[in-house]
Parts: structure tokens; C-alpha cells; sequence
């Protein structure tokens, strides 16, 4: 596919530090909002996170640097998708033509079933990789309501990917075990040898050696909003309470992106709520922090 680029790029960046061919890091978009079964509004969650980004400070004070000049380009945000199987296509699509390039994808999403497509397109470039996944869902039933490409499905389409050797969630404090959708926990509980959940009820004793452990070289990053407790991510459809702080959160991504190699992430299941900006911000700036520590490890 012809890659579009946008007019509003990420950070507010302008040339050289947003084209392609100096550009690291490729953020794309998929808005897609199809099978959301609580709060709507993940079709909002790209342009809104733009939009925040232009206020991010590009000097990062805990590197005494600006790792924008990396470089990061933005794609053109598509019109939203209302069918979950559209927004996967759309990820794999964009993935494919980033990944080929050489580039770091970058995904904002849209609900969570888009990930198996960003997966796809990278198990075309890398023989195995690892799976970090921070979410208060496990998201592993087979379907929901009949679907398996919802979002409550979206990482067993992601283990339907045989390049995916292990998952490593983190914050997961909520699963399911209806038969009808595939009993979630009795799959977990069959899949040890290639599922890792690290619950949120036992933060307190987490080691961060101990999830590393778990990690190849190559590791992808899927990130739930829901993830962060709802003091301070309250913009998501499926807000969970118990969740990971912002320092602890950038704990983890700091010894992550500098002891293994990222080869993209998404972040997912945003749900921008009118006029209230400090979530919005938020996101950015994790995401911005993500990409120093990436920088910052090579």
C-alpha cells in the first residue's frame, strides 16, 4: 500500500525530524470501534493523542535529551472503522509498509482487536518474538458475543500467530471463564508454558528481572489504557480500579526498551473523554517517553 503522511504530525515535529527517510519511528493510526461492549469512543483515541502530543516538551529531562531527533513520521489517520476485521486489516497493512522500511511502528488505536494485525505483518520480517502486554483484561477468551476478532479476544488472535513464542501480561485483573467464549481462565491455566501473567494483585511483589526473564530479544509492546489505574487513566471504555501508576509504568518500559529490542507497539483502547484533556496528555507523553528509552538503549 502507498503510505500517506499526515499534515498534523506527531509532536508537532516539522522536517527533517518528521520525514520518512530520517524518521526511526512511524506513527500510524486505526481508528476502529467495532465490537466495544461497555464505553465507546476508541475511534477518537488517535487524533486525540495527536493532538496532545503538540504539547509534549520534547526535552526529556530524565535524559538530558530530546529524543525526537530520532526522528518520527506521521501517517494520515484513516476514516474510522465500525467492523473490528477492517481495523486488523488496516494495522497489518501500515505495519507491513513500516516494518519493510525499516522503520519502528508505532500503532494508536482503536480497540485492542487491531494488534493481531500489526503481529501478522511483523512475523513476516522476524522469526519469533515476544508479546509484553499490559492490560486489566486478559483478553484471551476465543469470542465475545460471538466474535472472535472482538476485543475482548485480541490476544488469542495475537497467540494465533505462531512467530509469538511467549506472553508476558502485566496488570491483568480481570478474566473470564465462560465456556461459551472458550473459558478464558481454563485456557491460561493450559497455556503456562507460553503465557506469563504477572497479576495486578501481586504488584507489590513484582521484580522486573523476573518479567525480563520471560522476554526474548525481540518484543513487541500492546498497551491497554486500562492498564493504568482509572485515578489516572479514566479515558477507556472498560476502566478496571487496582492499576499501574505512571512511575511504575515507566520502570518497567525503561528496563524493557534498553534490555531488549523493540520492534513495535500499539496503544489501544483509548476513549478520549470531551474537554478533559490530562488523559490525552498523559498517553502522549508515555509515548514519547517510550520512544527515549528506545533512543536511548542504541
Amino acid at each position: 500500500m502507498e503510505l500517506k503522511f499526515s499534515e498534523k504530525n506527531f509532536l508537532d515535529l516539522s522536517s527533517p525530524h518528521c520525514d520518512m527517510a530520517h524518521a526511526r519511528f512511524v506513527v500510524a493510526s486505526v481508528p476502529v470501534e467495532g465490537t466495544v461492549s461497555y464505553g465507546g469512543g476508541t475511534r477518537n483515541g488517535p487524533s486525540a493523542i495527536i493532538e496532545a502530543s503538540r504539547q509534549v516538551e520534547l526535552f526529556d529531562e530524565e535524559g538530558a535529551d530530546e529524543p525526537y531527533r530520532a526522528g518520527v513520521a506521521t501517517l494520515e489517520i484513516p476514516q474510522p472503522f465500525f467492523k473490528a476485521e477492517d481495523g486488523v486489516l488496516s494495522a497489518r497493512e501500515q505495519v507491513r509498509e513500516i516494518a519493510t522500511r525499516g522503520k519502528i511502528p508505532i500503532v494508536l488505536g482503536g480497540e485492542h482487536s487491531l494488534s493481531c494485525g500489526a503481529l501478522q505483518a511483523l512475523a513476516e520480517q522476524y522469526s519469533e518474538f515476544s508479546l509484553l502486554h499490559f492490560d486489566a483484561h486478559g483478553d484471551l477468551r476465543d469470542s465475545y458475543h460471538g466474535n472472535p476478532y472482538s476485543h475482548a479476544s485480541a490476544l488469542r488472535r495475537c497467540l494465533d500467530v505462531p512467530q509469538v513464542k511467549h506472553l508476558v501480561q502485566l496488570g491483568i485483573r480481570n478474566v473470564s471463564n465462560i465456556s461459551e467464549d472458550g473459558n478464558e481462565y481454563d485456557f491460561i491455566q493450559a497455556q503456562k508454558d507460553r503465557v506469563s501473567i504477572f497479576w495486578a494483585r501481586d504488584m507489590v511483589s513484582w521484580r522486573i528481572e523476573d518479567i525480563l526473564k520471560q522476554l526474548s530479544e525481540h518484543v513487541y509492546i500492546t498497551f491497554d489504557v486500562d492498564a493504568l489505574d482509572p485515578s489516572i487513566m479514566p479515558a477507556t471504555g472498560t476502566p478496571e480500579p487496582g492499576g499501574l501508576l505512571w512511575y511504575q509504568t515507566l520502570d518497567i518500559l525503561r528496563a524493557v526498551c534498553t534490555q531488549r529490542s523493540i520492534i513495535g507497539m500499539d496503544f489501544v483502547e483509548f476513549a478520549p473523554i470531551p474537554g478533559f484533556h490530562a488523559p490525552d496528555f498523559l498517553l502522549a507523553k508515555l509515548i514519547y517517553k517510550t520512544i527515549g528509552f528506545i533512543t536511548r538503549s542504541s
